[in-house]
């Protein structure tokens, strides 16, 4: 009904109409459209008929849904995810966006990460050696960097295992770097070090005490066999 009281009316008013419209199909299946409407002229520039280019939309509309609902994944992926997210310039090393988590292993707020980059996040110590695994990550010779100390915002300092991979957005290449939290893991293989040393070193002294106890047993046969 709109097609006919409206959208043709408009298409002999400015010459032509293009716009979206949902047919009901008579199986009841509603098919989105999409039509051109255009006058047909003779040769004295007077309209004698309408013409109307009828699309169907129906694929289009479902990848755009399968579309969104992946970005919807993705973002609630992003948004949620237990490990900190960062998109970093591979020209300038400086940071584009990152998930809130991220965020918030570094201390800082959301807000403030655009303003950093790798730079910022690293004691100066290793900073020189951090830069040599960022660019190792994203030239792809490498695909993860183990034991990377993060300076906080506060000024103390935690380790990470980085998984990076490259993408391009907008015209400029980006390494997205997935920051895993591993200070508990290298605290739990320094004491289970610790541990190792004090039982070598246990090992060591109970070794000695036994040669020790053997010599003089051996001293004491020997005194008595003469």
């Amino acid at each position: 009904e709109a097609l006919e009281s409206r959208y043709m009316p408009e298409a002999l008013a400015q010459g032509q109409w293009t716009g979206e419209v949902v047919i009901h199909a008579p199986d009841g299946r509603v098919i989105p459209t999409i039509h051109s409407i255009f006058c047909l002229r003779d040769s004295d520039g007077q309209v004698i008929a309408l013409a109307n280019v009828i699309t169907d939309l129906t694929e289009l509309k479902r990848a755009q849904a399968a579309s969104l609902e992946s970005e919807s994944r993705y973002r609630l992926l992003y948004e949620l995810s237990y490990e900190g997210i960062v998109y970093a310039d591979v020209e300038t090393m400086g940071f584009v966006a990152a998930n809130p988590r991220f965020a918030e292993m570094l201390g800082y707020d959301p807000s403030d990460i655009p303003r950093l980059g790798v730079r910022d996040i690293h004691p100066e110590s290793s900073l020189a050696w951090v830069t040599e695994r960022f660019q190792d990550l994203a030239s792809g010779r490498i695909r993860i960097a183990t034991d990377i100390p993060v300076l906080r915002r506060d000024g103390s300092v935690f380790y990470a295992d980085v998984t990076a991979s490259m993408i391009a957005l907008e015209g400029r290449m980006l390494l997205v770097g997935i920051f895993r939290d591993v200070t508990q893991r290298r605290r739990e293989a320094e004491l289970i070090q610790e541990m190792n040393l004090q039982l070598e070193a246990r090992v060591r002294e109970r070794t000695r005490e036994l040669e020790m106890s053997r010599a003089f047993a051996e001293a004491a046969n020997r005194a008595k066999s003469e």
